[in-house]
């Protein structure tokens, strides 16, 4: 089984859920996820079994014989790819021969339909990428564990929670602004939150302009 997820982080981890119900779905078939490095190699440890190849080794997958290739991102590159695998069966965009991108799956054509709208969808992005190949009752039948409670433990605990603030988004329009995230963070401080902003190497100024607008300490 390949599984085409060449888009950002967030959409990786939503990816997740599908890899499990594919595991119990298709058992002995191992699954390969097209993905970038730069965020399956830090998700690694908390990933599914499977096995990650970057789009620039993508080609490996051609000389097998699938039985599902599942793609869900929008990038042109990944729907030639789809039309290239061997595959009994494919689901999202693919290209054929000629270039002409179809949507295969019902559920496939409803998700693309809503990729960059940003308008109310009442269905959970995990639950829409698995929709055509995993049955209503797989999914009906899914425990998920309760939500962790953040916070201190132990000894000399304060008893306050914790709340990660990501200060960066790979989006300009995703990405609020110092100052909008200083009010954030002032306002989960009223509400007796103990802010910590996250980020990568790329957000140290932004963030440190948000602890100087903050006026609060911060992590």
């Amino acid at each position: 089984i390949a599984v085409l997820q060449t888009q950002r982080m967030g959409d990786l981890i939503l990816t997740y859920p599908l890899l499990l119900w594919l595991s119990r779905r298709y058992p002995g078939n191992p699954v390969t996820v097209v993905a970038e490095p730069d965020f399956a190699t830090p998700l690694a440890p908390i990933s599914p079994p499977a096995t990650y190849l970057p789009l620039t080794r993508a080609a490996e997958l051609l000389g097998r014989e699938h039985a599902l290739v599942l793609n869900l991102s929008i990038r042109p590159e990944a729907a030639r790819l789809a039309g290239e695998i061997t595959a009994e069966r494919r689901l999202g965009p693919v290209a054929d021969a000629a270039g002409v991108v179809r949507v295969h799956g019902d559920w496939q054509l409803y998700r693309s339909s809503v990729v960059r709208q940003n308008r109310h969808n009442r269905y959970h992005w995990a639950e829409l990428n698995a929709l055509d190949v995993i049955p209503l009752a797989d999914l009906a039948a899914t425990n998920w564990p309760a939500p962790r409670i953040g916070g201190q433990r132990g000894p000399g605990s304060t008893g306050k929670r914790r709340v990660g603030v990501f200060v960066g988004a790979s989006q300009p329009e995703k990405r609020p602004d110092a100052a909008f995230t200083a009010r954030l963070v002032r306002e989960l401080a009223k509400r007796g939150l103990v802010p910590v902003l996250l980020g990568g190497p790329g957000e140290c100024d932004l963030g440190a302009e948000v602890v100087r607008r903050a006026g609060i300490p911060l992590s």
